[in-house]
């Protein structure tokens, strides 16, 4: 899948997302919604063997401490 970048805020950033071996599209936000914590929401469309699918995603996470190298 390739994702591209879109519009960024002060605490938002949307995206694209291409899959060209299983025909999805589609496009995201992620938004910070407090001190180390964010929700993203995923929308996909498409064809899978033939049956059109639509798909919603939602995440959600907090950052736990320093990333490790």
């Amino acid at each position: 899948c390739k994702l591209t970048p879109g519009e960024k805020t002060e605490d938002s950033m949307l995206w694209t997302v291409e899959c060209p071996k299983t025909s999805m599209r589609g496009h995201g936000v992620a938004r910070l919604t407090g001190r180390g914590t964010v929700v993203s929401d995923l929308w996909m469309t498409g064809e899978l063997q033939g049956y059109r699918v639509e798909t919603y995603t939602k995440t959600s996470g907090k950052r736990l401490g320093p990333c490790s190298s």
